[in-house]
């Protein structure tokens, strides 16, 4: 009996046993040790130990010949054996839940601990400008302040009755969370849950997205997790995206501008989709120039003006180069990571595309030096933090 051929397959997610010179027999699972079949009546149970080892073998029968029966021991047996792992979790899978779990907690509570220890006093002066905007458009319905789309969120926000205090602090510290959530949820959906943690553990850790948050640069921030969103369910959700790209115009329509272009390129390439593709984005540029169309034509006078170049414009004021670190800066804290990301956008080239297409557009505003430049090094640095997760 012990030189019985026999092999395991799976055939439509059963498990299947074939004992030399006899039919396939398909095993069915009542439980992780419990397994029985139909035809003929056989029923298996593992017994496993507390290290989840199988120890022993139960088989019982109804009417089934002797020989087969000691055929089938022989067969259940080496299976047991051979499928401990199916039964048996594997270490990883065992400690995913846990790992992800300290992983968001401690990116969380590195995006909490500068408003404990510091308060609104240590970010940028964007809090005073947000906080005015914020309780303005809501008292005053914005008037004598210059158009925000923004502030269509922050009045129903308002409306359900939360303060400005909670929309300005707590608001934020979620649009970060949900910042690191899309990273994982893009890494998740087009290479693997283990890319994603990686991905929450870079962002964690990247001195330029630290140095990003503590700007307070609100609206840049929540844009850049919707943009990750976007290419989450791109595009196999097509109206997800798009509207995680409406939303992006409303509240910041600079992050909608290279994400359009990046959108319209790989949907042009994909031939078989490209008319959904270009209506969703026709679909985009309508609902934003309408919910947005005053800030659009704010940043219009400027764009025409310098010609659409931070040089051009150095004169007049500094803050259009972005107000952000420089590119020297930038590779000098980043290095480690951008050396691992480069095989990465290799290597997902084709499943994260949207994502490298808008790093190259991110890398040639810089070099140009187009209004608010410096904010595209965002850019850089997640496609960074992504290929090297991959």
């Amino acid at each position: 009996l012990c030189k019985l051929n026999f092999c395991e397959l799976y055939e439509n997610n059963h498990l299947i046993a074939k004992i030399s010179n006899q039919s396939k027999v398909t095993l069915f699972p009542e439980s992780e040790t419990k397994f029985f079949s139909k035809t003929p009546d056989v029923q298996i149970e593992f017994s496993i130990d507390k290290q989840e080892k199988i120890v022993r073998l139960f088989l019982s029968k109804s009417v089934y010949m002797l020989t087969r029966l000691r055929a089938w021991y022989v067969a259940v047996n080496t299976l047991c054996h051979k499928s401990e792992a199916m039964v048996r979790r594997e270490p990883w899978a065992t400690n995913t839940l846990i790992l992800a779990i300290a992983v968001v907690l401690v990116y969380a509570l590195s995006r909490v601990f500068w408003f404990i220890r510091f308060g609104p006093l240590g970010f940028g002066y964007d809090v005073g400008i947000y906080r005015h905007v914020i309780s303005g458009y809501w008292e005053k319905r914005g008037q004598g302040l210059p158009a925000f789309g923004f502030t269509h969120l922050t009045n129903v926000l308002r409306w359900l009755g939360f303060s400005t205090a909670t929309i300005l602090l707590s608001g934020y510290i979620a649009s970060a969370v949900l910042l690191a959530f899309a990273v994982y949820l893009s890494l998740k959906n087009h290479i693997s849950r283990r890319a994603g943690l990686i991905g929450i553990f870079l962002l964690t850790i990247s001195l330029t997205q630290i140095e990003f948050y503590h700007w307070f640069y609100y609206r840049n921030l929540l844009a850049a997790a919707l943009v990750m969103l976007a290419i989450a369910h791109w595009p196999k959700q097509y109206w997800l995206s798009g509207l995680w790209l409406g939303l992006v115009g409303i509240i910041h329509p600079v992050s909608l501008v290279p994400a359009t272009i990046v959108f319209g390129i790989w949907t042009i390439t994909k031939k078989e989709r490209w008319k959904v593709g270009l209506l969703i984005i026709g679909f985009v540029a309508i609902i934003t120039a309408i919910l947005n169309w005053g800030e659009w034509v704010r940043y219009l006078e400027p764009l025409i003006t310098y010609r659409g170049s931070a040089a051009v414009a150095a004169s007049s004021s500094p803050e259009f180069n972005g107000q952000f670190i420089t590119v020297n800066r930038w590779l000098h804290w980043a290095w480690p990571y951008i050396v691992l990301a480069v095989p990465g956008m290799w290597l997902a080239r084709q499943r994260l595309a949207p994502l490298w297409w808008l790093a190259v557009i991110a890398g040639l505003g810089i070099g140009f030096q187009v209004l608010f430049y410096r904010r595209l090094i965002v850019w850089l640095d997640l496609a960074a933090i992504v290929g090297a997760a991959v």
